[in-house]
């Protein structure tokens, strides 16, 4: 039985910079695909890796839900949150 995803949505808070997030954590199963695609795609240093172990109030504060998702902020305090893996988020950049 799958778990159904939160749609892409848009989610504000003060504390955003622009840039790409990429929400994870160490039990996801898919979560090492996804870094991989963001890595060939955009490279290790064009993102930003928030791990719940980490940051775990960060995930509460935006709503992510579940991981892979990828947050990107293209204006300081507004970003759009896409959850899964980051083929869609791609399309955006």
């Amino acid at each position: 039985r799958r778990r159904r995803r939160s749609p892409v949505r848009d989610v504000s808070s003060g504390e955003l910079s622009t840039g790409v997030y990429f929400f994870s954590s160490q039990t996801c199963p898919t979560c090492d695909r996804a870094r991989e695609q963001l890595d060939r795609a955009l490279g290790q240093s064009a993102y930003t890796e928030v791990r719940w172990e980490e940051r775990p109030g960060s995930f509460s504060e935006l709503g992510v839900d579940a991981v892979p998702a990828v947050l990107i902020v293209k204006s300081p305090g507004k970003g759009r949150l896409f959850p899964g893996q980051p083929d869609q988020a791609l399309g955006e950049l």
